[in-house]
């Protein structure tokens, strides 16, 4: 599960708060689809930002890690350390309440570029682009890619369609009403994701609870007054947004973490009939979460590498026997 773009705003908010103006150190790529940035802000010292461009665990915070780098850097890292290090982070945006970030270092006589983090599911990528939006590389690399971009050095970059969401801080819950009685079938969580920009599955999941819904449930099953309790919810949600009035919370089941997200899914929690664990900091969030799942990862891996293994020994042996057993009838 990667932030969705609540989260996404609180992480950027934190980096605002804490890290603007910060210089830029040392850059590193401790994984293919992983970065981190060490920033030195006076008055704070240092600082590192993580971002994972990954389809499972994608995200950009604030970390307090320190990830294993390998012994070289790759072409993508020495290309960030040319154009980053020496420099200071000056914004740290969001295209609305979407997953596409951007990082504009500048403050040298350079002109000032961006590291554009596309956190959008399995497409996920960094992208470094120069002051006239040219590609000067990227972690992953696509010429003519779906959707016709051109992620190659010296090509103009172009973001991943935004689509038609409604953006959660500008919300009008008439149009949104009107969208869902267009919409087709399906749960109601779901044709909330599809139809407002922002929150992901769990949030819209505790927002149909809190109102009083099954979050599975089809939307013209659900009755005039918990829609009016439902828009109500979102509203509320909207201006937490819009205050920047963050929660981060993750719901525990056992010693599990089994949700995410800038707000409290206490609803969720109690039909998962777990906990709610709440953190001072959406970096503090993010890194226990992710720990916690990236080893839960690291050992199914080496569980199924293993098992894999037991199974090729199992049937090498398999077919010695069978071919002593062969050997034998011919012997005979």
């Amino acid at each position: 599960m990667s932030v969705d773009g609540l989260l996404l705003r609180a992480c950027l908010e934190e980096v605002r708060s804490r890290a603007l103006g910060a210089r830029v150190e040392r850059v590193y790529q401790p994984r293919p689809d992983t970065l981190t940035i060490s920033l030195y802000r006076p008055g704070s010292g240092p600082l590192t930002l993580l971002a994972r461009c990954s389809a499972r665990h994608g995200r950009l915070h604030l970390t307090s890690r320190r990830l294993d780098n390998p012994p070289s850097p790759t072409d993508f890292c020495m290309v960030l350390r040319k154009h980053l290090e020496g420099r200071r982070l000056v914004e740290a945006r969001q295209r609305g309440l979407d997953r596409l970030a951007a990082l504009e270092f500048g403050g040298t006589a350079a002109p000032p570029v961006r590291l554009v983090l596309e956190l959008t599911g399995p497409a996920a990528n960094a992208v470094l682009v120069d002051a006239e939006d040219r590609v000067l590389d990227a972690m992953k690399r696509r010429a003519g890619a779906a959707g016709g971009r051109d992620l190659v050095p010296h090509a103009v970059y172009e973001p991943p369609a935004r689509g038609d969401r409604l953006e959660l801080t500008a919300l009008d819950v008439h149009k949104l009403a009107v969208r869902l009685d267009g919409s087709g079938g399906g749960p109601l969580w779901r044709l909330l994701l599809a139809q407002v920009e922002g929150p992901g599955p769990d949030v819209w999941r505790e927002m149909a609870m809190r109102a009083g819904c099954d979050p599975d449930q089809a939307w013209h099953e659900v009755p005039p007054g918990a829609r009016r309790h439902l828009f109500g919810e979102i509203e509320a949600l909207a201006a937490t947004a819009r205050a920047g009035a963050w929660s981060p919370a993750a719901v525990v089941v056992g010693s599990r973490f089994r949700a995410l997200a800038a707000v409290p899914l206490e609803a969720l929690a109690r039909r998962l009939q777990g906990n709610l664990a709440i953190f001072d900091r959406p970096s503090e969030l993010c890194d226990a979460v992710f720990a916690a799942w990236e080893e839960e990862d690291a050992l199914r891996d080496r569980r199924q590498a293993l098992e894999a293994a037991a199974r090729r020994a199992l049937s090498r042996a398999q077919r010695r026997h069978e071919a002593r057993l062969a050997d034998l009838a011919a012997a005979g």
